[in-house]
């Protein structure tokens, strides 16, 4: 006696329960073969959440456009013993620094060109007279944990000259 067994009355006589079970089987086979062959590197998975977006420096003027991560494309997975988020396919924090390429002016993207005519001019005189430029990360495809501590690095600069 199996679960359709008096499914017969309603004119489903030849119903068979085990042929559902085997398409289920053959779905769940099939699925686990396309993935196998659509698995993605880390590297790849982590393009796919960037897009480039478009900034205006607030010091300099300049228009340049930097690596931001997609909305809804990274997933907390849970939390290290220091605290530290762990995300799934991307960490989006190498990617929270946004840095004008031509003066160096840097900070988070959250607080990205608030500043006093005061702030404008001391970053000026301090970060971008003497900034050679970020020529190691114009047109990379993702950024790596070195590239991201040279941006903190800077957005720790110019908010101590704020």
């Amino acid at each position: 006696m199996g679960i359709f067994s008096g499914i017969g009355k309603l004119g489903l006589s030849n119903f068979n329960e085990s042929r559902i079970f085997d398409d289920d089987k053959k779905k769940a086979n099939s699925g686990n073969a396309l993935g196998e062959a659509e698995k993605k590197t880390p590297e790849e998975l982590e393009q796919e959440a960037l897009f480039d977006k478009t900034y205006e420096c607030p010091v300099c003027g300049l228009y340049f456009k930097t690596k931001s991560v997609r909305a809804g494309k990274t997933r907390l997975e849970g939390k290290d013993t220091d605290l530290r988020p762990i995300y799934s396919n991307i960490d989006p924090i190498k990617y929270d620094v946004v840095t004008c390429d031509k003066c160096g002016y840097s900070s988070i993207a959250k607080y990205w060109g608030k500043l006093a005519s005061r702030q404008i001019k001391d970053i000026n005189e301090e970060i971008g007279s003497k900034f050679k430029g970020l020529d190691t990360l114009i047109d990379k495809p993702i950024y790596t944990y070195d590239d991201a501590i040279i941006r903190y690095q800077l957005a720790l600069a110019t908010t101590i000259v704020k």
